[in-house]
């Protein structure tokens, strides 16, 4: 027994000293989740700040993973109320083999699966969680070796070794249909041939930001060490891209704002002194890169003035009809009116939730609905502060 844990200790070490300081992948689910998330099996999404499945099954099983093809890696993975779940380590892209850690009626074992058949639970483990509670579950691969761990144990709780799968995807499991849900995800480690391509994470969003404020700009990404780099368009013309350094922009012959964290994931834009007319729009975008790839993010609006303030008239025949015009007023109002009506998903759709202490308030969720009516109604009294 002590050569074996010696064994192990030694494996463990070498891992966390070569690939397990860089972080790939981060997910907190506190809005919609990564669009890396492929969410191929069990309708997966996010609510209360917690990942899960609104359709798990066995038959198939349940699987949303990662597009990345994991060697050796370390998964950090917080499980809210445990009950029925997992994670999955080296699955191909249809998720029909690979290895399927589960933790279910207070038992941690492993499924290999062959052509979407989990074959007999493997090293079974009992008694080390309460159905229900919260667990901190470090799931760790290097070679063939598989471990486990939970909080309050030095060792691995259980370990597979098997040289069946050298690489392939990491996932989610969920067979307990709102009962095992996952409060965040981080996923350490290397990709085949040593890199892991940069990605874009999570999309910007648009966003009006009012004058004299600041607001930023999101864009996460995922990757082996990812430089960023942003990009600004005008809005009348959507392909001229060009890189946004920091300090002021000028537009409309003068500076119209002061951007910086021009190379972080977060940019801000300082909307102090805005000198363009209330319907000037610009796009901006995030280009994601390191030494084995590329990604550019979908470009968000930015405009500076009220975010209530769409339309200087009411009138669809008016030229005015559509474009802000630095005041909010019944105009706004009645335009907005027209654009819900109309099912107008690039306008109308706002937030995911009436409720400003909801995570989902703010967020656009496809859907056009009272949500986004009292959303607009809250902007609309609000204002600017």
């Amino acid at each position: 027994m002590a050569s074996i844990q010696r064994s192990v200790l030694s494996a463990l070490t070498m891992f966390a000293g070569s690939a397990g300081a860089q972080t790939v992948f981060f997910d907190a689910f506190d809005g919609p989740a990564s669009i890396l998330w492929g969410n191929e099996r069990g309708d997966w999404t996010t609510g209360d700040g917690r990942y899960f499945a609104q359709s798990p099954n066995n038959s198939p099983l349940t699987f949303t993973s990662l597009t990345y093809d994991f060697t050796d890696l370390i998964a950090h993975v917080n499980i809210h109320t445990v009950n029925d779940g997992g994670v999955w380590l080296h699955a191909d892209a249809a998720g029909q083999n690979g290895v399927l850690l589960v933790l279910a009626r207070g038992d941690i074992y492993w499924h290999i699966v062959v052509n979407g058949n989990p074959g007999p639970p493997l090293q079974s483990a009992s008694g080390l969680y309460s159905v229900g509670s919260d667990v901190q579950l470090r799931v760790q691969v290097s070679g063939d070796n598989y471990w486990a761990f939970l909080p309050g144990f030095g060792m691995p709780v259980t370990t597979l070794n098997t040289a069946m799968f050298p690489s392939g995807r990491t996932g989610l499991y969920d067979f307990s249909g709102g009962r095992h849900d996952y409060d965040d995800i981080r996923v350490e480690g290397s990709c085949v041939g040593g890199c892991c391509p940069a990605r874009v994470a999570f999309a910007p969003r648009s966003r009006v930001i009012c004058e004299g404020s600041s607001g930023s700009f999101l864009a996460p990404g995922a990757g082996s060490s990812p430089t960023y780099r942003w990009q600004i368009a005008p809005g009348d013309d959507p392909l001229n891209f060009t890189d946004l350094g920091p300090g002021p922009y000028i537009s409309c012959g003068q500076p119209a704002f002061i951007a910086s964290g021009t190379n972080l994931p977060a940019l801000t834009i300082d909307a102090g002194n805005p000198t363009c007319p209330p319907s000037t729009t610009w796009l901006v975008r995030c280009i994601i890169e390191n030494a084995c790839g590329s990604e550019s993010s979908e470009p968000a609006a930015l405009r500076i003035g009220f975010a209530a303030d769409l339309s200087g008239s009411s009138d669809p025949n008016d030229p005015a009809y559509g474009l802000a015009d630095g005041a909010v007023d019944a105009s706004d109002f009645f335009y907005f009116l027209d654009q819900f009506i109309a099912g107008a998903t690039s306008i109308a759709d706002l937030s995911g939730s009436s409720d400003p202490n909801d995570p989902a308030y703010g967020l656009p969720d496809g859907l056009i609905d009272a949500a986004d009516f009292f959303y607009y109604l809250d902007l609309f009294v609000a204002g600017c502060p």
